[in-house]
């Protein structure tokens, strides 16, 4: 497979990825992270590609699996800062917030 194969499947087929991208994430932004990996994934390994007729599917499972992995690196974010204010009422969380809020505050 040459670059310009490559390059113009995935400008054809962007439109379709990023829909798929935009389904799992729900944002923008990691979509286009999500999109950037499949696309580097993709060029690194498109020796494994044995019919180009199926580059749509193939690209598109190495996307579903980019998104897979951005997600989970995004849910082990935490932000934790001090507020003034604090302590706050944990009756004003639903109660799984107010479980993961008070878990990720650092010990006094």
């Amino acid at each position: 497979m040459d670059k310009d194969f490559f390059v113009e499947e995935l400008q054809t087929h962007y439109a379709m990825l990023y829909r798929v991208a935009y389904t799992i994430l729900q944002n923008d932004d990691a979509c286009c992270d999500a999109l950037q990996d499949a696309a580097l994934k993709a060029w690194e390994k498109r020796h494994t590609l044995r019919e180009t007729r199926y580059f749509r599917t193939w690209v598109t499972r190495i996307l579903i699996n980019a998104c897979y992995d951005t997600r989970r690196r995004h849910r082990r974010i935490v932000v934790r800062q001090r507020t003034p204010g604090w302590p706050w009422r944990l009756s004003n969380f639903p109660s799984a917030c107010a479980c993961l809020w008070c878990c990720t505050m650092p010990r006094a």
